[in-house]
């Protein structure tokens, strides 16, 4: 994989993340920090000759996105404990998991692990989690019995500052699986900015739908 290929896979989802990001930051101020990491790396992206600096600078983003899920680990499990939407737990291991298999890409050497990076989303059906979890916000789920946000408020009964941190982790686990398919359709030379059009808009659905259920609680 050359350096010019390796700086898109890297950069294209954090591109479509970037309007989403700002919207959040409004009522989320721990990802107006993540806001600030991707306008810097994508600044610094632009400048780099190196391979080992796009690695190094990316890893900053993925610290981030690591937080800010981890700071919630233990509320996500405790839901999936009491929730019978088994399929969410699924949903969100298999999410973390490709974001594992996509920074394993980013630092192995140039020539290694694009492929087994597809093979390994393809069989998983990446594509296919990220749009379970985005309709089950919007409320049109055939998957879940609930919509998440709905099962996220009854968790938090009037704990609004519970219910901030639950939607954090939410807007992370979509963070990350726009990250790793947008890389995936770079690699494989699908219709690239077809698909970053595509979650531009739903990632503007999906934070907005975020804020209408935090604000809610007062």
């Amino acid at each position: 994989m050359d350096k010019a290929k390796l700086k898109k896979i890297a950069t294209t989802g954090l591109k479509v993340l970037k309007n989403a990001v700002d919207i959040a930051s409004k009522f989320f101020p721990p990802v107006g920090v993540i806001g600030s990491l991707i306008d810097a790396v994508l600044g610094v992206f632009e400048k780099t000759q190196s391979i080992t600096d796009v690695q190094k600078h990316f890893q900053v983003i993925s610290q981030g996105l690591d937080e800010l899920s981890q700071q919630n680990q233990k509320v996500m499990e405790d839901i999936g404990k009491a929730t019978t939407d088994r399929q969410f737990k699924d949903v969100r291991f298999s999410l973390n998991y490709q974001f594992k298999k996509y920074k394993e890409m980013i630092d192995a050497p140039p020539e290694e692990r694009s492929q087994e990076f597809v093979e390994f989303y393809e069989n998983v059906k990446g594509r296919q989690h990220l749009y379970t979890l985005y309709e089950s916000v919007i409320g049109v789920s055939k998957v879940f019995s609930q919509p998440i946000l709905q099962v996220y408020q009854q968790h938090s009964g009037t704990d609004r500052e519970t219910m901030i941190n639950l939607s954090q982790e939410l807007f992370s686990l979509f963070s990350i699986g726009c990250i790793t398919m947008m890389a995936h359709g770079v690699i494989i030379g699908d219709d690239v900015e077809g698909r970053a059009k595509e979650w531009e808009e739903k990632m503007v659905e999906v934070t907005s739908a975020i804020e209408k259920a935090v604000g809610e609680f007062k």
